[in-house]
């Protein structure tokens, strides 16, 4: 057994119950809790390093495409990642002293921000200095805000376990970059690297949630850390390690830049390529795993670990050129990545034996800055020089709003392939805004109680949110327009998180209206009728069934979200649970990633005149004006009204969570059957209006918690089916042309239903002193509104629904009339003939 040869550690005694205090754990004595919720740091430490270093070790895969574009040499490329990685590590001190000040949550979230914002702009590069700027700079500050105090505070939560731990959250890295490689080169064939590089962009936001995770530790006995550490610069043994860290940084990220285009000059294809970075990726996660697991046994002393772990690199990198062939780079690479891997958790473990703990802040923002220079050299000191030529070529380069806006056939709407990606991105949407949304109640009593206001003026905060939402539906129309929907959604999930992360801030309810309603509002309305208006027009025959599996995300997120919501509520406090909230919406932002435009014959048109001049439109405008001013009234009242009979906190959140999976199947239901039922789309949506008012009237009656739960569920089954109908049926009164805008002014004419709705229930409720009244008037709006569908003019017709399209500018098909009776197909041909 050889002994640890680093600076003494204080011996620290068995940590005593922990508590929260301001949403920092406190633990008596020096002792970090060695796991708790260390292990969601951890995870939140390998989420960063995946999409921080698994994003770096990934570049080699827009690098030729960068040479090729901007017809530079190899050298001036290679400072994009240079500039970056030393960005990333000489702004490791302003990470350190911000988040010794502030905490590093705040500091992580902030950075997830630049990092993503850096990457969306490189797409839209010009030149290579604009490159320099925004991947170099903007991005490599964003990560430096990012891995310094996710990493210090990951050391602060383990001792003992601190090697195994840090292997952990390193090892996102090696995982990440064996995806990373092949999905680039993917999305770079599919969208050429600006398209390729706007998608990264959207995902590097999963960083914000990354920084949610980091609730501070309050070591109390502790000296008060020094964030800056200059006094570090006078303690020989951390100098030389500094030192030694510089070297070795100097050549560690060269194989992630060049190895690529060193396969591609042995005349690899593009796909053998990336493999060989994903096969060097996948050992380096071996890597980081086995030299964790090695490290905590104690066998041997960290600082000789990582000399051993050190110099083998050095030797697998020496001999990575002499592989000429395929299997044989392929094996050289995966050496070079196990070996790699090793040594960087023994690298992290090791400073907080040389220095404290109390000085890791510090001591890891300096070490990265100093380690800067190197880092900064090594990539353009081993590019080939300017003379030498690349033996490939590649497909001319896409413009940036070819890929925002452009780039799409004229066709017929496809009713499948990507569709189905759109989808997906209408199912998330709708789980991150509508699920968000529905779960509101679980929030509502705690600003009642905090701000001492009566039910109805808090009733307004989501009521305004959802006016806003509806209210600003022709804004994000036109932009989706003009842009393209991908840009406004992305943009649209930035102000939803910022929002609500704001939110977590107000001392007063008027900062809750301008927050979550104005703020977090409006960023649901760029979110949602783009994304609604795509569904539709990627989808034809199979609209209602595609709309019920888009909007079920609602359904699926709320029967999730209110238990949650009230675990976080109690964990963190109101305040706590929005700002994770905040973090969790920005993944929005990945849903607008997906929304690949699609051109149709009938351009998309948003001015309101065509659509003013409709009595159809107008009619159906007004029914769900008035559907709307009923339907978000339990959302929003339903766990009051809960408690109020008796239900304790997590039975009344239960009720929701019963509503919202009644909602999620509902909306399937409903959608396979309208596309297989008799009836016409505007009656079964009639019907099912109906029947959400009837159930809605009578959902106060049951007096007990199960059979509340009961009358929700088939309030829930019945509302649900209400939504995909909604927009399908949108699609049949104006047709596919014209849905982007319709839906965009229909839901500024419901934001007046929605606006009155939950604060006249409120209103109702303060009035009566109980829900009775409240959910009544909610079911008669719903009635009205349905009444007001009978009028409609294809209500009583015997066309088949596309037929009505067809009348009113979908694509010319004729098709057998759905009111024929069921006989045999000579007799048909007759009728229809």
């Amino acid at each position: 057994m050889c002994s640890h040869t680093c600076a003494h550690v204080k011996t620290y005694s068995p940590p005593p119950p922990r508590t929260v205090i301001g949403g920092a754990m406190t633990v008596g004595g020096l002792a970090p809790p060695d796991g708790g919720w260390g292990w969601a740091v951890v995870l939140a430490g390998f989420v960063q390093a995946a999409l921080v270093f698994g994003v770096l070790r990934s570049f080699g895969v827009f690098f030729v495409a960068f040479v090729v574009h901007f017809g530079e040499p190899a050298g001036a490329v290679s400072w994009v990642p240079a500039i970056a990685v030393a960005v990333q590590q000489f702004a490791s001190p302003v990470g350190s002293i911000l988040s010794a000040w502030l905490g590093p949550r705040p500091i992580v979230m902030a950075g997830g921000i630049l990092a993503s914002l850096g990457l969306i702009l490189a797409s839209f590069a010009t030149s290579l200095i604009q490159l320099y700027l925004t991947i170099g700079l903007l991005t490599g500050l964003g990560w430096a805000l990012v891995f310094t105090p996710t990493m210090a505070t990951v050391a602060r939560y383990f001792r003992r376990r601190r090697t195994f731990a840090t292997s952990l959250a390193l090892s996102g890295a090696g995982l990440s970059a064996f995806a990373f490689s092949p999905l680039f080169q993917l999305l770079a064939e599919a969208y050429g690297w600006r398209g390729a590089l706007l998608l990264v962009g959207g995902l590097s936001l999963h960083l914000v949630a990354c920084g949610a995770l980091l609730r501070p530790l309050a070591l109390p006995a502790e000296p008060s850390p020094a964030p800056v550490g200059l006094a570090l610069l006078r303690h020989i043994p951390f100098v030389a390690f500094t030192a030694a860290v510089t070297l070795v940084n100097t050549g560690y990220f060269v194989p992630y830049v060049h190895l690529v285009a060193r396969a591609r000059e042995l005349g690899l294809g593009e796909y053998q390529a990336a493999t060989v970075l994903s096969a060097m990726a996948v050992a380096d996660l071996a890597g980081r795993l086995a030299s964790g697991a090695v490290a905590d046994t104690r066998s041997c002393g960290l600082l000789r670990l990582l000399a051993a772990w050190t110099a083998l690199a050095g030797v697998a990198l020496t001999l990575v050129p002499l592989g000429t062939s395929y299997p044989v780079l392929g094996v050289l690479a995966a050496a070079y990545g196990f070996f790699a891997g090793a040594l960087t958790p023994v690298v992290f473990s090791l400073l907080p034996q040389l220095v404290g703990v109390g000085q890791i802040y510090g001591a890891l923002g300096l070490l990265q800055m100093l380690e800067s220079g190197g880092g900064l050299l090594g990539a353009p000191l081993a590019a080939p020089p300017p003379h030498v030529g690349w033996a490939w070529s590649q497909p001319g380069p896409h413009s940036c709003l070819d890929t925002l806006m452009g780039g799409a056939e004229v066709l017929a709407p496809p009713d499948g392939g990507w569709g189905w990606a759109v989808v997906l991105a209408g199912f998330l949407q709708a789980a991150l805004v509508f699920g968000v949304l529905r779960s509101f109640g679980i929030f509502f009593m705690a600003f009642v109680g905090h701000f001492g206001e009566p039910v109805g003026a808090v009733s307004w905060v989501p009521a305004s949110a959802i006016a806003v939402l509806q209210l600003g539906g022709p804004v994000g129309s036109a932009l989706s327009a003009r842009l393209g929907a991908r840009p406004v959604v992305m943009a649209g999930g930035v102000l939803a998180g910022l929002g609500l992360i704001l939110a977590s801030f107000a001392t007063s309810l008027i900062q809750l209206h301008l927050s979550i309603g104005l703020l977090t509002g409006l960023g649901w309305a760029l979110v949602f009728t783009p994304s609604v208006a795509m569904v539709a027009q990627y989808f034809r025959r199979r609209r209602a069934l595609a709309m019920g599996l888009a909007l079920s995300g609602a359904g699926l997120s709320a029967f999730a979200f209110s238990p949650l919501f009230q675990l976080l509520a109690e964990a963190y406090g109101w305040r706590g649970a929005l700002l994770l909230v905040g973090g969790l919406s920005f993944h929005l932002v990945a849903c607008g990633a997906l929304l690949r435009p699609l051109a149709l014959p009938i351009s998309p048109s948003t001015v309101p005149s065509g659509l003013l001049r409709s009595s159809a439109f107008l009619r159906y405008a007004a029914a769900f004006m008035l559907v709307d001013a009923g339907y978000y009234v339990p959302y929003v009242h339903l766990v009051p009204h809960a408690r109020a009979r008796g239900c304790a906190d997590y039975c009344a959140a239960s009720v929701a969570s019963t509503a919202s999976v009644a909602d999620l199947c509902g909306r399937v239901v409903a959608g396979w059957l309208a596309d297989r039922w008799a009836a016409g789309l505007l009656r079964q949506l009639a019907l099912w209006t109906a029947l959400t008012g009837t159930t809605l009237a009578l959902l106060p009656l049951p007096g007990s918690c199960p059979g509340l739960a009961a009358a929700a569920a088939a309030y829930g089954f019945i509302a649900g089916a209400v939504a995909p109908l909604q927009y399908a049926g949108l699609a049949q009164v104006v047709g596919t042309g014209q849905v982007l805008g319709a839906v965009g002014w229909m839901q500024m004419a419901e934001s007046a239903g929605s606006l009155v709705g939950a604060p006249l229930a409120g209103w109702l409720r303060d009035t009566t002193g109980d829900y009775m009244a409240s959910f009544v008037a909610a079911g008669a709006f719903l009635l009205a509104g349905s009444c007001l569908l009978l009028t409609l003019p294809d209500f009583f017709s015997c066309h088949k629904d596309s037929e009505a399209e067809d009348r009113t500018g979908g694509q010319a098909e004729r098709v057998l009339p759905h009111c024929l009776p069921h006989r045999g197909s000579l007799e048909i041909a007759i009728q229809v003939s």
